[in-house]
């Protein structure tokens, strides 16, 4: 017990060998975890991250002790979080030799700040196996989803139902895409008029107040949203209906003017897939588009990243970091 206690502690206590040996035991651990994390469908990376957790840890501690050992104080091992320089710290710290030199030690207040500030660097590893970041970069999701929305998606359950907003990887162009899922394996889906005809039953839409922006550059790609009007307006204006689907999930829609993708043909979702589609209806390339004519087609469950939980922050402006843009009303939305 006082060998993990060493080992896993803030103190720079933990030698080379209680290091190796420490890591090799944690990460010995994730196997049994694998194979139940397998049987049960819990991700496996919760697990590996806990164990990269435990290492932050475990190698902290190591290289508090080895400044200890040059006669300095541990608290220049923060930066071993620093991007290369990290590396070059552990470069160094290896084939450096010990001093015989003596070092003052942090006092109590502040060891346990640099504990807690290391704690907090630890959990956020542990807690990046639980969601995964997303800022929106497009309008196709308006009005659930705006420009400038910066959500996090759980991983912690990649099940699906009707009306979920699933984030997941496009199956040609690598990169994540968000839309909200209108049909399940083996559904029959389609588009009459503009409104989701799911297993040959119109998805019935309410009229709602018409959803208007700023007709102004948005985002980080700098694009102008699509308008009802042409005319030079300062104001944006697209109509709004409020769609509930058979299990009740309720969300809102838009609609900017006829499409060709208003109507289109019945499509069975095949096993292991699902047909998804953005809320800005005449602004989205989803599933009613193939993969190869630049849209998503069918999702594959293989694909799903997680399910779009709530909107962190969200920023009018062109980058997040402008926080003079943030939108408060979008603080921790839930979708």
């Amino acid at each position: 017990m006082r060998f993990f206690r060493l080992c896993f502690s803030w103190d720079g206590e933990v030698t080379r060998t209680q290091f190796t040996l420490g890591i090799l035991f944690v990460y010995a651990l994730t196997i049994p975890f694998a194979i139940l994390a397998k049987a049960y469908t819990v991700p496996l990376n919760i697990f590996i991250c806990t164990a990269l957790a435990l290492s932050v840890v475990a190698g902290t501690s190591l290289r508090i002790r080895r400044f200890h050992n040059l006669g300095r104080s541990g608290r220049w091992a923060v930066l071993a979080f620093v991007p290369v320089i990290g590396l070059l710290l552990d470069i160094f710290l290896c084939f450096r030799g010990p001093r015989d030199r003596k070092f003052r030690r942090a006092g109590p207040g502040l060891k346990r700040l640099s504990q807690a500030g290391l704690a907090v660097v630890a959990l956020f590893i542990v807690a990046r196996a639980f969601w995964a970041p997303f800022y929106i970069p497009s309008g196709s999701m308006k009005p659930s989803l705006l420009v400038g929305d910066y959500l996090i998606a759980s991983m912690i359950s990649k099940s699906v139902k009707h009306g979920d907003v699933i984030l997941f990887w496009h199956p040609t162009q690598l990169q994540p895409f968000v839309a909200r899922v209108i049909g399940l394996p083996g559904d029959n889906v389609g588009m009459k008029d503009g409104r989701v005809l799911l297993n040959g039953t119109l998805i019935p839409q309410a009229p709602q107040a018409p959803f208007k922006e700023p007709r102004a550059l948005q985002g980080a790609n700098r694009h102008m949203p699509r308008c009802m009007s042409m005319t030079e307006s300062p104001v944006c204006t697209k109509e709004q209906f409020t769609e509930t689907l058979p299990n009740g999930a309720r969300y809102n829609v838009l609609n900017i003017r006829a499409t060709r993708l208003d109507n289109t043909d019945v499509f069975e979702v095949p096993p292991g897939t699902y047909f998804a589609l953005g809320d800005n209806r005449d602004n989205s390339i989803d599933s009613r588009i193939a993969s190869e004519n630049r849209g998503f087609g069918f999702v594959p469950q293989s694909n799903i990243i997680g399910r779009a939980t709530r909107v962190l922050v969200s920023a009018a402006g062109p980058t997040t970091l402008a926080f003079w843009t943030w939108r408060p009303d979008r603080y921790w939305l839930k979708l």
